[in-house]
């Protein structure tokens, strides 16, 4: 069953074609990679995908339903979380606090509460601190609780990143390059972090440059270049097919 269902998605902006009669279908409870030269259209696709553009045309099915004419906001409610490139934690908050913050998306506590401090909003914030913790020890960061993120060593500023994701509550997380600055040590504990995360239940989209993190943990991988998919399978496949090979010729891939 795919929990992910992409049908005939295009993008243009002006004249260029970004995304071309893309189809994908992620299925639920799976690791699947998506790999593809720079400028291929992978973030463009992410973005699609998780509401933040707009598709010129297609379908988009998450759990069944269609989200592709649904704002960025309403699908992370819906269960379709994602991350950055980019690491995108408070630099002066807290760990737990940053976590804090991701799961003011599932609570119902109103700024009123917040502000008196009234019994329901001391309900959720324990409730929250609860799950951060949970979120910490799931990561390997419980030792990390109390420290601010401006003091944390990269590597674990890329864990809290996917640590806040986590709060919201995903059915499916996808992450965007998160290996992306992260020396072999430090992307050898990210593949194992993201197994535990598949373990828990949560499907991961993920999109990567590091072929070592996509070819040792994804069950299936999809491969874009110019806005088209070119190929797709189990990574032992995809490594001998003849069209990937030629999109990466002169590149550093090591399949």
């Amino acid at each position: 069953m795919s929990i992910l269902h992409l049908r005939d998605v295009s993008k243009h902006f002006g004249g260029l074609q970004a995304l071309s009669h893309f189809d994908l279908s992620v299925p639920q409870g799976a690791i699947f990679g998506l790999i593809g030269p720079n400028g291929s259209g992978k973030t463009t696709l992410f973005n699609v995908i998780t509401g933040f553009m707009r598709p010129s045309a297609g379908q988009i099915h998450f759990n069944e339903a269609p989200i592709h004419t649904q704002p960025a906001w309403r699908i992370a409610q819906l269960g379709l979380v994602r991350t950055f490139q980019k690491t995108s934690v408070f630099a002066d908050l807290s760990a737990l606090e940053n976590i804090r913050v991701g799961c003011f998306a599932r609570t119902r506590g109103t700024p009123l509460q917040s502000i008196l401090r009234l019994p329901g909003e001391r309900r959720e914030r324990r409730a929250a601190d609860d799950k951060a913790r949970r979120i910490l020890a799931l990561l390997g960061m419980a030792a990390a609780e109390s420290i601010q993120a401006r003091n944390l060593p990269y590597g674990h500023q890329r864990h809290l990143e996917i640590a806040i994701a986590l709060a919201a509550e995903p059915r499916l997380l996808l992450l965007d390059e998160p290996a992306a600055g992260l020396n072999a040590e430090e992307t050898s504990v990210l593949m194992q972090t993201v197994q535990r995360i598949r373990d828990q239940g949560i499907t991961v989209l993920v999109v990567e440059h590091d072929m070592k993190l996509v070819m040792g943990i994804c069950e299936r991988i999809a491969v874009i270049n110019y806005g088209q998919k070119i190929a797709e399978g189990p990574p032992e496949e995809v490594s001998r097919n003849p069209d990937v090979i030629n999109v990466y010729l002169g590149e550093d891939l090591e399949l």
